[in-house]
């Protein structure tokens, strides 16, 4: 079974866990919150330094039944208490993980959650890095190479071309690549030899567990996931990439994915100039009926990836 490591948790937190962090009492339970609030010794809201650290992952660690003090199981109450935790961890520059929206027109008034700036640029990066490494093998007709070890026919991650993947669109294929080699966990489904195929781009809004949706578009940044869905259901009715340059004044968006052609980054305009929000939903509509979503990737793959050997 897979693992969160101590180190990973105390990376993961290296700067801090923000206990003020939007919904957060909403996703853990008031107990654990309250031994953690225990933990803030000068009132600031915040769990930090490395002794502090330490008891937090103490205290998710009693929750964990793998008999390892150094590791818990991805799965099971231990990990949804770090899964929870993640989106407030502290980033680099000491800035909460959450934000709060500016006002104007563009905002929907809504408070996202999201994981650290230096999450987003990882996955950023990633997503450019496999666009100008592997583009051809992301095209209709081709196979890419794959970081994700336990993707099926992938028996030299980094090197084989699954065949299965030709004359197949990989949008999704493209987004949990690149995710993967970011250290994020991308959702899958296993097959009957228990190898894994990454979900359809449809389905990605409702992975809770693995992304937040971002509801107000002054927060959106380079390194969340575009989902279209189109009218429909199906494999081919909806499509996913990797958000790789917006800004925030003009809603001019850059998105980086796997088309018929290969995998490349698009200039998209200020795409979401026309649409309407759907509060109830956590999306946007545009004029022609499709939903389109922004998710942030929130919760940390629990392997080691292989570098590109496109």
């Amino acid at each position: 079974m897979s693992t969160i490591s101590r180190t990973q948790f105390m990376q993961r937190f290296a700067n801090g866990i923000d206990l003020n962090a939007p919904d957060l009492a909403q996703k853990i339970d008031a107990s654990t919150l309250a031994k953690l609030k225990a933990l803030d010794t000068n009132g600031d809201g915040l769990v930090k330094g490395s002794t502090s650290l330490g008891q937090a992952w103490r205290i998710i660690d009693n929750f964990d039944r793998n008999g390892s003090s150094s590791s818990i199981a991805c799965a099971g109450k231990a990990a949804d208490v770090f899964n929870a935790l993640s989106p407030a961890a502290r980033n680099a520059t000491g800035a909460a993980g959450t934000q709060t929206p500016a006002s104007g027109p563009a905002s929907t008034g809504a408070v996202s959650t999201g994981g650290s700036v230096a999450w987003s640029e990882g996955v950023k990066k990633a997503a450019l890095d496999r666009a100008a490494a592997d583009k051809e093998g992301y095209a209709y007709g081709n196979a890419p190479t794959s970081p994700f070890a336990n993707l099926s026919g992938n028996k030299t991650p980094g090197v084989s071309r699954p065949s299965w993947l030709k004359n197949n669109n990989k949008c999704n294929q493209f987004v949990g690549d690149a995710l993967t080699q970011a250290g994020m966990k991308m959702p899958t489904y296993k097959m009957t030899d228990g190898t894994e195929h990454y979900v359809n781009a449809e389905k990605l809004p409702t992975y809770t567990k693995h992304f937040d949706r971002i509801t107000d578009p002054q927060q959106i940044r380079p390194g969340d996931v575009f989902v279209l869905d189109y009218p429909g259901r199906g494999e081919s009715t909806a499509h996913t990439e990797v958000i790789t340059g917006y800004d925030k004044a003009t809603g001019e968006m850059k998105t980086t994915g796997a088309h018929g052609d290969g995998a490349y980054e698009m200039n998209r305009g200020a795409y979401m100039k026309d649409m309407t929000y759907d509060a109830a939903n956590k999306r946007w509509t545009d004029p022609s009926g499709n939903h389109f979503y922004v998710l942030r990737p929130r919760m940390p793959a629990m392997s080691g990836t292989v570098p590109i050997r496109g």
